[in-house]
């Protein structure tokens, strides 16, 4: 059920059958020892996709919570009350930080990515839509602290410290291409505007169908500082 292991979760004996989209999740545990890592795999069955698939796993209280959880509107909140503020009240606009799992599998099905992370949800009145647009981090304290693959075709980058998930923003109920082909276009007319790379992909929350996002650079001081050439981000 994509909750965290604990030393009351089932002990692994032997295999598991999966017969359906399915996450398992697997924690070492030792007396006088720190637990292990979680680890975190995704199986999709009879599911066939012909774009990159991101596969997007953490513990459900840290998505429903009412008091903090990333998709929660939390207590006294209702949203159909036409005073459109009411949102920036709701809990998913904590932006809390969360850990979960990631993997990233290629147009081919291959996986690329597969590691601990750290997330929130990102942006502003398009935290109103159903879908959230997601900011995902590498972090030591969950595995490497860089993705290093070369996630963007038009970038010569094959190591990057974030990448987003954009629900489309203000265009995500229309086309949801604007943004990425606006960057392409710039891109492509020589100027030396830094912009976000873009790439459509198929997303799964834990084992769960969440429909097409667009991938994108994570705008940050790390982008900069990888565009510019730049060794240190933290001197930005």
């Amino acid at each position: 059920d994509s909750t965290d292991p604990d030393e009351t979760s089932p002990l692994y004996t032997g295999p598991i059958e999966v017969e359906s989209n399915t996450v398992i999740r697997a924690r070492a545990f030792r007396d006088g020892v720190e637990a292990s890592q979680i680890i975190s795999q995704t199986y999709l069955i009879s599911v066939y996709h012909t774009m990159p698939v991101v596969c997007l796993t953490t513990n459900p209280d840290n998505l429903t919570n009412e008091e903090y959880g990333a998709f929660a509107y939390g207590p006294n909140i209702d949203p159909n009350v036409n005073d459109r503020p009411w949102f920036k009240k709701a809990t998913f606009g904590q932006k809390n930080w969360f850990s979960g799992w990631v993997e990233y599998s290629d147009e081919n099905g291959q996986l690329q990515i597969s590691q601990g992370i750290r997330f929130r949800v990102m942006g502003q009145y398009s935290l109103d839509m159903p879908q959230k647009s997601f900011s995902i981090r590498a972090n030591a304290q969950f595995g490497a602290d860089t993705f290093d693959v070369a996630a963007f075709e038009d970038r010569p980058y094959t190591s990057y410290a974030a990448f987003a998930l954009r629900n489309g923003g203000q265009d995500g109920l229309y086309t949801r291409v604007l943004d990425g082909m606006e960057a392409r276009l710039i891109d492509q007319s020589g100027s030396t505007l830094a912009t976000q790379s873009w790439k459509p992909v198929i997303v799964y929350i834990n084992g769960q169908y969440w429909g097409h996002y667009n991938m994108r650079e994570r705008a940050g001081v790390d982008m900069i500082a990888q565009h510019e050439g730049w060794a240190n981000a933290d001197d930005i």
